[in-house]
């Protein structure tokens, strides 16, 4: 069985694994156990594509097993294998995309150092200065607001990789996109949830 865990797994290392099964003519089937938060799009792709791989290659079935959790990477991970079932009390979904999160500070008298740093207090405030060559180079300075460019950019691509993720699970799992989008959205459902959308085929022990 190959397990995504709490642990760090490395998509490309379960790809290599899937092409070393497929060599076994022993093996007849991979049983893939999943539990994970969620992971990089790249990752979770290199896992999907390693499942496809596999089946074409072999004609031989993957089944995923949830235990626990299989949320966002785990999810466009999975939708590659034969079937899909979870154990009790799992959860499954969270079909979406975080983008980076922005801080700006508005008016600092001061930084914290960290857990055990003192920080920093000065009468007339901080500055920052970063030298950058390129506009929005700097996108992320807490020191000033993004500009609405930079926040179209980011919009954009989050949107693009969304379009993509809805529409990889939907031909996957033979699931509408629209259903994905407005009944579902980025939400975790329990297993009789999922297994009513048809994100899994059940549960099992």
């Amino acid at each position: 069985s190959f397990g995504l865990s709490e642990f760090l797994t490395y998509g490309y290392d379960i790809t290599k694994t899937l092409e070393k099964a497929a060599e076994n003519e022993d093996i007849k089937g991979v049983f893939m156990t999943f539990r994970t938060p969620g992971g990089t799009i790249f990752g979770s792709q290199a896992i999907f594509r390693a499942i496809s791989d596999y089946r074409q290659t072999t004609g031989k079935p993957v089944v995923v097993y949830i235990e626990g959790m299989s949320a966002s990477g785990g999810v466009m991970a999975m939708v590659g294998a034969n079937s899909i079932y979870a154990d009790h009390g799992s959860l499954t979904g969270s079909i979406g995309v975080l983008g980076p999160a922005l801080t700006y500070f508005n008016k600092p008298l001061a930084t914290d150092g960290g857990l055990f740093g003192g920080g920093i207090v000065t009468e007339g405030g901080i500055e920052r200065t970063t030298i950058t060559a390129g506009r929005g180079k700097d996108i992320g300075n807490p020191f000033r607001k993004p500009s609405e460019e930079e926040i179209s950019n980011l919009t954009a691509g989050i949107n693009n990789e969304y379009d993509e993720f809805v529409n990889h699970v939907a031909s996957n799992r033979n699931m509408e996109p629209d259903m994905i989008r407005n009944e579902m959205g980025a939400q975790i459902f329990d297993n009789k949830t999922a297994t009513a959308y048809g994100l899994i085929d059940g549960t099992r022990n």
